[in-house]
């Protein structure tokens, strides 16, 4: 992220009749943006690591979902990553320990990414995978479809195929420790919404499998689907 800043001196104040005008030296940049400055150019550009990233992606990935993946969607500084931000131009998103440690999270965002759009374009034959389907609200409720034939005896989650995708397309690269945070905190996400985890990220096959039957709540704690939610079966 660029930052600039103009400093007004004011006009030179007139000088004597004949004598010639003095030349003002150059100011001087305030410190913090000398700073800034500074930062910006050492170290690895926005271009290097959106290389990086690019040629450690899956080969065979969809062209639109590279697309995505390539925007890195805010601007490196030194080991800082900016974001746009809703009320500020921008905001502070992540500080990185190292050049390598920024790199390897820009590549998880990157896969993050890529993966939510590929899962938009697979998302309804997903949906018949699940016993219930959210279909609308009414007064404040969730309204359910039901499936005739399913795998998964629960609700529909579309994080769970994107985050396969994720896991699948940063896994391979990431180091063993990056690797297993990365696991866990997209198990955590998963089971929020039920009482014990009912996922579980089998690195084998490269998805979660249930090792639970835990009901998913609403967040009221109010067990899903609620009695007289669900409307009927839903055809493919």
């Amino acid at each position: 992220m660029s930052f600039h800043i103009r400093i007004n001196f004011g006009k030179n104040k007139p000088s004597a009749r004949g004598k010639k005008k003095e030349k003002q030296p150059p100011a001087e940049p305030l410190p913090g943006v000398q700073a800034q400055t500074k930062e910006r150019q050492a170290g690895k550009s926005e271009r290097d690591y959106a290389a990086w990233i690019l040629e450690h992606l899956p080969a065979e990935l969809p062209a639109y979902a590279r697309a995505a993946a390539e925007e890195l969607g805010g601007r490196v500084q030194g080991l800082k990553f900016w974001v746009p931000g809703d009320r500020e131009p921008v905001c502070f998103e992540y500080n990185a320990k190292s050049e390598a440690d920024l790199q390897y999270w820009l590549f998880r965002e990157a896969c993050t990414r890529a993966a939510l759009k590929m899962e938009l374009r697979s998302r309804r034959q997903d949906e018949l995978r699940y016993r219930f389907v959210m279909d609308h609200a009414e007064d404040g409720r969730w309204i359910y479809r039901q499936n005739p034939g399913y795998e998964y005896d629960t609700i529909h989650d579309s994080r769970k195929v994107w985050m396969e995708l994720a896991l699948r397309m940063a896994l391979p690269v990431l180091p063993p420790e990056e690797g297993q945070a990365f696991v866990e905190k997209y198990e955590r996400l998963l089971n929020n919404c039920y009482r014990t985890p009912r996922w579980g990220y089998d690195r084998g096959s490269g998805v979660f499998r249930e090792i639970s039957d835990s009901p998913r709540l609403d967040w009221n704690g109010v067990e899903q689907p609620a009695p007289g939610t669900v409307i009927g079966v839903d055809h493919p």
